[in-house]
């Protein structure tokens, strides 16, 4: 029998107190952080993949406006010289197309290459040069200045003489431009390099990006699922404890009832 002057040792005091212990506020929010814990867990290394994604991506981005689309522009313009202006010298030279057509298509190419180079260069200098890079592209501004108003002055001469004088300026331009733009090509197949050389650096940084990106990750996966390991296994203590107590009190309250 049980000693009714010590009521802490009382079964069904005990089974009172046991189920007290399970309505306490405490346990009912690990109760609630029991479910609410994985949840934010969740939410949180979602969280930490969608930065992950738009830092890689910004990279990336970067990259394709800084290099890939600059490699776009210098061949461009290397081609309305090396190519276009050349072709169509050639081709009124040897009267395959008329005059008119000449000093309108080497208009069209001045008037192009503005269009393409301009842009660029200011976009370059707004997000700052090396050295070497600001050199070359100032030599570069220079020779195409010169280009354009040799160009400029073809035009004219075309344009206002016509006939065999038109065809002695073109014979003239298919020596002086070849001599004229082989420094400026060799400038722009530079530049060229440049844009490849700073895109391969780019392109290696983005790869330690992402390399650092994934060890992080693995890392706070694995933090995030130790703490909600930790926390669970304390959740379900500080539940099971009272359950066990519980169930000890209700199996002395039998074995009470028994004598």
């Amino acid at each position: 029998m049980t000693n009714g002057n010590n009521p802490g040792t009382n079964p069904k005091e005990r089974m009172v107190k046991s189920s007290k212990l399970l309505t306490e506020p405490t346990i009912k929010q690990r109760l609630l952080a029991l479910v609410a814990l994985p949840c934010v867990a969740l939410l949180f290394l979602v969280a930490a993949s969608l930065w992950a994604l738009a830092k890689t991506d910004s990279a990336s981005g970067r990259m394709y406006d800084d290099r890939v689309l600059t490699l776009e522009r210098i061949k461009t313009v290397q081609d309305m010289y090396a190519v276009d202006a050349m072709d169509l010298v050639n081709s009124g030279y040897a009267e395959m197309i008329s005059f008119t057509e000449v000093a309108v298509g080497l208009e069209d190419v001045v008037r192009n290459r503005a269009t393409v180079w301009g842009p660029y260069r200011e976009y370059l200098q707004s997000a700052g040069l090396a050295s070497e890079e600001e050199e070359l592209i100032r030599a570069t501004d220079e020779m195409l200045g010169v280009a354009d108003s040799q160009l400029a002055e073809l035009i004219s001469y075309v344009k206002a003489e016509g006939g065999r004088d038109a065809a002695y300026r073109l014979g003239e331009a298919q020596v002086s431009l070849p001599i004229l733009m082989t420094p400026l090509n060799q400038n722009l197949r530079q530049l060229f390099q440049l844009q490849l050389d700073a895109a391969a650096a780019e392109r290696s940084d983005i790869a330690q990006l992402q390399t650092s990106i994934k060890i992080g990750f693995i890392a706070l996966f694995l933090v995030v699922i130790a703490l909600v390991v930790f926390f669970t296994f304390r959740s379900f203590r500080s539940i099971l404890g009272p359950i066990a107590q519980l169930r000890d009190s209700m199996a002395a309250i039998e074995a009470d009832a028994d004598l």
